[in-house]
């Protein structure tokens, strides 16, 4: 979607979780990625990682002072994260 909507030129790379993609951002061998935020907020707070923008409509009460998309020019490029408690059948 960010790739589609802004035009700039990168690669997805496939990752088995966030935690080994955020080790991979933090140790610079990543460029960039787009976890959700409860995801890296300590690796924010801790200065790891910076936020750039925000794929949102409506501010963060946990990052109020970051930037939306919409902000930025993207009206469109909006994101939302489903999340579901799951178990054993």
């Amino acid at each position: 979607m960010f790739k589609a909507r802004t035009g700039i030129d990168i690669v997805h790379v496939p990752y088995r979780g966030q935690a080994a993609a955020l080790e991979d951002l933090i140790a610079g061998r990543i460029a960039a990625m787009f976890p959700i935020v409860p995801d890296v907020i300590g690796s924010i707070r801790a200065g790891q990682v910076r936020v750039l923008a925000l794929a949102a409509n409506s501010a963060s009460a946990t990052l109020p002072d970051v930037a939306r998309t919409p902000q930025l020019g993207y009206p469109d490029l909006i994101a939302s994260a489903w999340v579901a408690l799951y178990a054993p059948a």
